[in-house]
């Protein structure tokens, strides 16, 4: 699943707002990493974010309070409508609309289904009110689950670099922050130096014969 209008509502997020849902520690890591890639952009920010996360990040309601600052005003008057009248008190103004909303704790209820509706992600990532264990949200990634992301690119070509020089061969150890990917990275690096040692095995092979 793509979450295109909630990708299309990140986008118009701050530079600053979306480096605090990535966190510090992993923009200074694509920084380093992208140096010679280009400047990290909102767009791959926002990947990066529902890449990591998934839907989960919902889950903040300072998130929350962002993507509805970005929704039309007859939406959030729409997912307003459907808050319990204890929440509808004293909101006078658009903004403290949306903090009633963005409060809201993130469980089934109307108005939390119909702002998921409105975002096009299904209601079942809620927490069912009966529910009283940890509930486990899946985000199930599209194709481009598999592919590298650009800086895991970068990384995986200067291992790739590194194993091809000539001399002794070096040790290395793939180091990155915790969630971006050194499993899926390594993997990759490691499946390319095993086809290219299997291709080389295979000429051999035909020019013994």
């Amino acid at each position: 699943m793509t979450y295109a209008r909630l990708t299309e509502c990140m986008k118009l997020f701050s530079q600053g707002a979306l480096r605090k849902y990535l966190g510090e520690n992993l923009i200074e890591q694509m920084i380093t990493e992208w140096e010679h890639h280009g400047p990290v952009t909102k767009k791959s920010l926002v990947e990066m974010i529902i890449q990591l996360n998934g839907i989960e990040i919902l889950k903040s309601s300072d998130f929350r309070k962002d993507v509805l600052l970005h929704l039309q005003e007859k939406e959030i008057e729409e997912i307003f409508d459907l808050l319990p009248s204890a929440k509808k008190k004293n909101c006078n103004s658009l903004d403290k609309k949306v903090n009633a909303i963005a409060s809201l704790s993130w469980r089934s209820s109307d108005a939390n289904i119909k702002f998921l509706q409105i975002l096009g992600v299904d209601s079942s990532v809620l927490v069912n009110q009966s529910e009283t264990e940890s509930v486990v949200i899946t985000y199930q990634a599209g194709k481009r689950f598999y592919e590298l992301l650009d800086y895991q690119f970068i990384i995986k070509q200067k291992v790739l670099s590194e194993l091809n020089k000539k001399g002794e061969q070096k040790r290395m150890v793939v180091h990155m922050p915790t969630g971006t990917g050194k499993t899926k990275t390594t993997m990759h690096t490691l499946e390319r130096v095993q086809k290219k040692r299997a291709s080389k095995i295979i000429a051999n092979m035909m020019t013994e014969r």
